[in-house]
Parts: structure tokens; C-alpha cells; sequence
């Protein structure tokens, strides 16, 4: 049996963890991952979507280029996913517009689609899809998530 894996991190034990199995046969269209030491408003960190032509191995950490959002409400509140391209010795096109409406329908409703119904067949969860926001916007959650992040943080670690 084929299967597909959603994955989360603990961040307690700073760790990559099995979350559940997709129970659609939807896999993701692109890297899928996060941006670390964020608190975003479904208490978990910023989805980040990495459009790349290459598959990236899971705790990889990689530089991107923040082209805009994916604007969504599920079952645990209001979720934005972070559309990015891979830094420049990286990336799948070396477009300097970081504007996410040119990428063009097919890349954003594969996109749009994967998020729209790869929660369908699991009891209990839900999505729907707003729609896309520019760069600005997208990296203004960011900076509010990382802010949040800061405030929520019950540890910290100072060196002198």
C-alpha cells in the first residue's frame, strides 16, 4: 500500500515527527516545510511551500525567496501558506519579480487544489481556501509570527 506522510516538528525535542497519514492519494505538488521560530494563528509554526523542481530532504534548511501567501481556515483556525522559490543557486527560474502572480494558473491551482482537498477523506478536519496575497503581505506575517514567537517563548538562553 502506497501512503502518503504529513509531518510536523517537536518542538520540545526539536524533532521531525510522524503527524498522520494523507488519507487522499494526493501528494504534495511541492516542497512543503516551515519557517522556524514562528507562532503563526493555528499556534503552530508559518507553512512555507518551496516551488522547486527538486525534492528536498526533510529537515533540510533552505534560503528562499518569499513570493506571496496561500490565505486558509482549517479545523485549527486561520493558516497562511508562504509560497517561496528557492534562493538563486537553487531555483527552478531565475525571475528577479518576486510577485506571485506571475507564476502563472497552473503552478497556483495546483497549489490552491492540493490545500483545497488533501484533508477530505480524514474525519473531523476541513479547509477552505481564501485565496493569494502578494510578497508584502506574506512577508508581514512573517514578521508578526516571529514577533509572536518572541512573545509566547517561556525559555530563554543568554551568553555572555
Amino acid at each position: 500500500k502506497l501512503s502518503f506522510i504529513k509531518y510536523e516538528v517537536d518542538k520540545f525535542y526539536n524533532c521531525i515527527y510522524f503527524d498522520r497519514e494523507i488519507k487522499s492519494s494526493m501528494i504534495y505538488p511541492y516542497n512543503y516545510g516551515y519557517i522556524p521560530d514562528t507562532f503563526s494563528n493555528d499556534k503552530d509554526c508559518i507553512d512555507v511551500v518551496v516551488i522547486s523542481d527538486y525534492p528536498l530532504l526533510n529537515g533540510s534548511f533552505l534560503e528562499v525567496r518569499v513570493l506571496g501567501v496561500l490565505i486558509m481556515v482549517d479545523e485549527s483556525g486561520l493558516d497562511y501558506k508562504v509560497i517561496s522559490l528557492p534562493n538563486n543557486n537553487f531555483s527552478v527560474s531565475k525571475n528577479e519579480n518576486f510577485n506571485i502572480y506571475n507564476l502563472g494558473d497552473s503552478i497556483l491551482n495546483k497549489i490552491s487544489y492540493f490545500f483545497s482537498n488533501y484533508k477530505g477523506l480524514d474525519s473531523n478536519k476541513w479547509v477552505r481556501v481564501g485565496g493569494w496575497k502578494n510578497n508584502f503581505f506574506a512577508v508581514n506575517k512573517i514578521i508578526i509570527s516571529l514577533n509572536n514567537f518572541i512573545k509566547n517563548s517561556s525559555e530563554f538562553i543568554f551568553f555572555y
